[in-house]
């Protein structure tokens, strides 16, 4: 009887990805925004033991050089960020916005990943000119996913510009997205930044959306899974 229920709690552990206990799983999650390379807003999650998630959404921040939305920040323990967030430029000159959202995590990989995400860009004319330009900021792209502090990803490379142009408060956007692929080779995942770099011109307003997500390897979990089986096979 005992074997059956040791072979019985392999496979269901088998089946779910082997994710750490953390008892504030956002514990030290945090939000920053450098704005022409100056460090001059930050915010820490507060940390929630009674969930596998934590968001932001709604809040406004107006600075006289500078203005921030967050529309929504999401931070999720499978592990997930995912940030739309919006920028107002209203100096006489392009402003470089840096948006940096991390989130210490503490979760068994198994030894490889997949990764998965996606990010839009949006400009709009805010000042009635009839043009507006986003552009990235040499040498960085503009979406950048880090995991455990390494590159993990990137989109819009530099460089990359996108305008809009023809009649008052026109809009333009892009998209790019990468489905699962072979994420970095590692056994314990213990942190997560999304970074977001940009320039948006004089009087305009720009929107970033992005997710990135990062999984156990399944054929990982599989063999892992089949060894034990045998295991417990052996042992019977």
């Amino acid at each position: 009887m005992l074997k059956k229920l040791l072979c019985v709690a392999v496979l269901v552990a088998c089946s779910t990805p082997a994710m750490a206990s953390n008892e504030n799983p956002f514990l030290g999650a945090n939000i920053t925004l450098n704005w022409n390379g100056n460090q001059v807003w930050t915010m820490d999650l507060d940390p929630n033991s009674d969930s596998s998630t934590g968001s932001v959404g709604g809040m406004t921040v107006e600075r006289d050089n500078w203005d921030l939305e967050i529309n929504n920040v999401l931070f999720d323990a499978d592990p997930i960020i995912s940030a739309n967030v919006a920028v107002f430029n209203p100096m006489a000159a392009p402003a470089t916005f840096n948006l940096v959202f991390t989130m210490p995590v503490n979760f068994a990989t198994g030894g490889t990943t997949t990764q998965s995400g996606g990010h839009s860009v949006t400009i709009n004319d805010a000042d009635g000119s009839t043009s507006a330009t986003l552009a990235s900021v040499a040498p960085d792209p503009l979406y950048a996913a880090f995991v455990n502090g390494g590159l993990a990803r990137t989109l819009f490379d530099d460089p990359y510009s996108l305008s809009a142009n023809g009649f008052p408060g026109i809009t333009n956007s892009d998209t790019m997205n990468f489905a699962t692929e072979a994420g970095p080779a590692l056994g314990l995942l213990t942190e997560l930044r999304l970074e977001y770099t940009f320039s948006v011109s004089p009087g305009d307003r720009a929107t970033v959306d992005g997710t990135y997500f990062i999984i156990p390897e399944p054929a990982t979990l599989s063999l892992l899974c089949v060894s034990a089986v045998a295991l417990v096979r052996r042992r019977r």
